[in-house]
């Protein structure tokens, strides 16, 4: 898995990393073609830079450049797996396109993964963790990622801003923290959720815990107002006492009412 973090300060941004992988996916393809090893070595390692500092949105179309860059890639290292996977991202994304004679000679190895369904199929995964502006897949705004292709995923910030970019090959590969912090889908519930009971229940305990909180704070006020009118020192003492530890217990009751309808009404259960 490659992750590919729009944040790595410690690379050397091109102006446009956008256009930059773009062009460097045309030229990885180009060089196979021609078989300019020096080339193709080179595009490579631009493509990857300039895929770790990318900061503007893909669009389906760029999506299938990178794929075709990233198959071949994959084929040249003997990743039969992987290359399969990113020829049936292309497959998903255009299927109208077809590979020339040129880069796929019939009888090509390279072509037999380009024909060679994936078993099952590339079935879409919910996630329920997203980062606050969302994921896109290929450059579609979605929270779904294929399960058996590669695609190119980015996650975006609540203001829009690209915080995550990864090529990354299966489902379980979607990250499970960024540079910002993920925050759950809301999901709708079902018919017959428990939801409802544990609003009435969290509600109810919290309505006695306030009860038992104000009573524990009437009692130790009474227990201060009768040790300020006691005659006895000593007895003045215990309903000092008493009047702290009612104080104390009615407060503890307050903050657990607090915590438990905080809990009950803003935990998505």
């Amino acid at each position: 898995m490659i992750l590919l973090l729009a944040t790595a300060a410690w690379a050397e941004c091109p102006a446009d990393p956008l256009g930059e992988a773009l062009v460097q996916a045309g030229k990885v393809e180009g060089s196979y073609v021609n078989m300019d090893d020096a080339k193709f070595a080179d595009a490579r390692g631009k493509l990857d830079a300039a895929l770790a500092c990318l900061n503007a949105e893909v669009s389906p179309s760029d999506a299938v450049a990178i794929h075709r860059a990233r198959a071949i890639g994959s084929y040249v290292d003997g990743q039969e797996s992987a290359a399969r996977r990113s020829w049936l991202a292309v497959k998903s994304l255009q299927p109208d396109w077809q590979p020339s004679a040129d880069l796929m000679p019939v009888g090509h190895p390279m072509r037999k993964l380009w024909e060679t369904p994936m078993e099952g199929g590339s079935p879409m995964v919910p996630q329920e963790l997203a980062p606050p502006g969302g994921w896109s897949v290929d450059g579609t705004r979605q929270n779904m990622v294929p399960a058996q292709r590669a695609y190119v995923l980015q996650g975006f910030s609540a203001t829009g801003a690209v915080v995550y970019t990864g090529y990354l090959y299966q489902a379980s590969e979607v990250p499970t923290s960024l540079p910002v912090d993920l925050v759950p889908t809301r999901r709708v519930r079902a018919e017959g959720n428990a939801a409802p009971t544990i609003h009435v229940v969290g509600s109810a305990a919290a309505g006695v815990f306030a009860i038992g909180g104000v009573g524990g704070l009437m009692l130790g006020s009474s227990f201060s107002n009768k040790a300020g009118e006691a005659t006895d020192d000593l007895e003045a003492t215990k309903l000092l006492g008493r009047s702290r530890t009612a104080s104390v217990a009615g407060y503890g009751l307050l903050g657990a009412a607090v915590l438990v309808g905080g809990v009950t009404w803003v935990v998505p259960w």
